[in-house]
This record gives C-alpha cells, structure tokens and sequence, in this order.
C-alpha cells in the first residue's frame, strides 16, 4: 500500500512576497529525501512533479511515499495547512486543494475518499475583505459591523457584534459571517 500526496495551491500576494510557493517545493524535497533515506533500496518508480510555477504564484505537487513513511507526508500536509491562510482561488477560479490518497490497489491510483483534504474557502477570502490585525491601540479597534477574514479560526468571514472590538474572531464579539 501506498500514500499519494497531491496539491495545486495558489498563492495571495502576501504568499508570493514571502516565498510560500518555493518553501513548499523545499520541504517537499526535503521529506522525499527523508522518506526514501529511510527505505533505502526503496523506488518511486511513479513520477514525482514538485515544481513552482508563474514566478512563485504558484505551487504544484504530486508524488507517492509507501506506508512506512506515512507519518513524514502527514507531517507535510499539516505544515502546509498551517500556511494555507496564504492560499487562494485565482481570478480564473482554480481552486486551491491539497489531499492525501491510500492507494490500495497495485496500480498506485488513489482511494475515491482523500484520507485527508484541505480546499480554499469559496467565501471571498483576505483580496476582497481586509484580514484580520490585532489593533495597537483604541484607535484602531473594530466597529460593530465590521467584516474580516480570519484564517487562524475556521478559515473564514468574521463579522463583529462589540462596540469597539479589540479582541480577535474567536475569542469575543465576532459571528461567522455567510454573505
């Protein structure tokens, strides 16, 4: 049995500028290296696609791992999750996913159900409703009213119910917001 790990992400400006695109393109080396140290004599006889594409707005991978080395493509999947707040759906309306496969046949062609999945929100994400920023001070808190995306919780749309809201989505005065 096998484990494929497949992802078509795109990124928000703030993820080009920070280089998210090539950092996944690294650790996905990297946990590849890993996973095949560890089974040494082991093959990927099936092809491997790890590649950043449109200068960085753009990351795309494919490859299989065996078993063994579950824990380490695991791994990698919350590590990206972790970042997915710099995730996006294109203005051509690609989809951002990323999934995890158990192939349970000899032809390395992955289970119907993901055994994990992770997709961009379709809510209008952080390009049309601001994200959200702990204030510095009474100045800038949160009027009643007030609608951000907060991908720290549920990865959605906020809207604040408290006068003068310092406090973040989550913790005081916010509502998810459904439009």
């Amino acid at each position: 049995m096998t484990l494929q790990f497949r992802a078509n992400i795109y990124f928000t400006n703030d993820g080009i500028t920070q280089g998210i695109a090539q950092w996944c393109k690294d650790q996905a080396t990297v946990r590849l290296q890993m996973a095949f140290h560890l089974n040494e004599g082991a093959l990927n006889e099936e092809p491997i696609l790890n590649q950043v594409k449109n200068n960085g707005a753009e990351w795309e991978g494919r490859f299989f791992v065996t078993e063994e080395n579950a824990l380490i493509i695991d791994d990698f999947f919350t590590q990206i999750s972790s970042l997915w707040h710099f995730a996006t759906t294109t203005i051509d309306g690609n989809t951002s996913y990323m999934d995890l496969h158990f192939c349970r046949n000899d032809e390395n062609k992955p289970c119907h159900a993901p055994h994990r999945k992770k997709e961009t929100d379709p809510l209008p994400t952080g390009d049309v409703y601001p994200v959200f920023k702990p204030p510095s001070g009474s100045h800038d808190t949160y009027p009643v009213g007030a609608i951000v995306w907060y991908p720290n919780v549920g990865d959605q749309l906020y809207i604040n119910t408290y006068p003068n809201n310092p406090y973040a989505p989550g913790v005081y005065g916010w509502d998810v917001y459904n439009p």
